[in-house]
């Protein structure tokens, strides 16, 4: 009975002592955003931004508010990427941006063709790593020399 309560009792403090910290910081982290924002240099941004978890120069940066005109082009090119994918789907991103440049007169840099694509979710068909074993797994399965009869049907997706 007395181990209980002593062990409520300890619980009870630690709680105690995880509020105050709890109170403490939120006091700071407040305290320390004003300041932030009003500029002030030095230790009072340093610790607010430790405080808030985010790097200091971002505090420093502003964000960029694209145009009407690139949301614009953008879209455009989205919109172009996805017809020229669906005339070819085993294209990928350099064939693309050739093709964009060439027909459509339309810039853009790889990694920019390959953000969009991500962005929208397409990308090349094009036979992947070890095909050639899977194939060969296949030919033996249904020529009867593979004890892997059973596995056959789940690589060809028959089940």
């Amino acid at each position: 009975m007395k181990e209980a309560a002593r062990r409520e009792q300890e619980s009870s403090e630690e709680k105690a002592v995880m509020l105050k910290a709890i109170g403490q910081l939120t006091l700071e982290s407040d305290f320390l955003m004003k300041q932030a924002h009003e500029r002030n240099k030095g230790v009072f941004l340093r610790r607010s931004c430790e405080l808030l978890g985010a790097a200091r120069s971002s505090v420093y940066d502003k964000a960029k508010v694209p145009s009407a005109e690139e949301i614009a082009h953008e879209e455009n090119i989205k919109k172009r990427l996805d017809s020229w994918h669906t005339q070819s789907p085993c294209s990928g991103v350099r064939k693309l941006r050739g093709l964009l440049r060439e027909h459509e007169k339309l810039t853009a840099g790889r990694k920019r063709i390959k953000r969009y694509m991500d962005e929208m979710g397409i990308y090349a068909i094009y036979l992947k790593p070890n095909f050639s074993r899977v194939y060969k797994t296949l030919k033996e399965a249904y020529q009867g020399k593979s004890r892997r009869l059973k596995e056959a049907p789940i690589i060809l997706g028959e089940r």
